[in-house]
């Protein structure tokens, strides 16, 4: 992610906005490299609880273990991947709803860009490196499904 100037909900309080800039740009920064061989050497899992949740589509991970395993599959059709956040609204002190686009390159050469959401819940926000202890990402997949074809 190379540029990260999402529109901020006036609904997060001020000592969160710099907190979760920092967050969703390192996120997405490592969220968009593949992942290195070893899944439990993968840097993702530092955004998560040991014990996280996490949800993309109708696929769910719990744990370090499987969230890894998560993220080999994601790259299996995918050779470069660019996630754009365009909004970033907080719900609670510990939990943030956010949306934007991401920009793919297929396997067999293809680019799409798709839209997508996604609820991020943390253990302790408050703390100084916050981990996520569930993680759901809304993405219709049917458009890279089709083009895989």
């Amino acid at each position: 992610m190379s540029s990260f100037s999402p529109r901020i909900s006036s609904l997060v309080s001020s000592e969160a906005t710099s907190k979760i800039k920092r967050f969703i740009f390192e996120f997405f920064k490592v969220s968009d490299t593949k992942p290195p061989v070893v899944p439990s050497e993968d840097p993702y899992l530092n955004f998560f609880t040991e014990n996280a949740f996490v949800q993309m589509a109708s696929n769910h991970f719990q744990n370090h273990q499987y969230i890894g395993t998560l993220r080999q599959g994601m790259w299996k059709s995918v050779t470069k991947r660019h996630h754009i956040v365009l909004n970033v609204a907080q719900i609670t002190d510990n939990e943030f709803l956010i949306n934007g686009t991401v920009d793919y390159k297929l396997i067999n050469e293809k680019d799409l860009s798709t839209p997508w959401a996604a609820h991020m819940v943390f253990e302790d926000f408050s703390i100084e490196n916050p981990k996520m202890k569930y993680y759901q990402v809304y993405l219709d997949s049917s458009q890279a499904k089709e083009a895989l074809k």
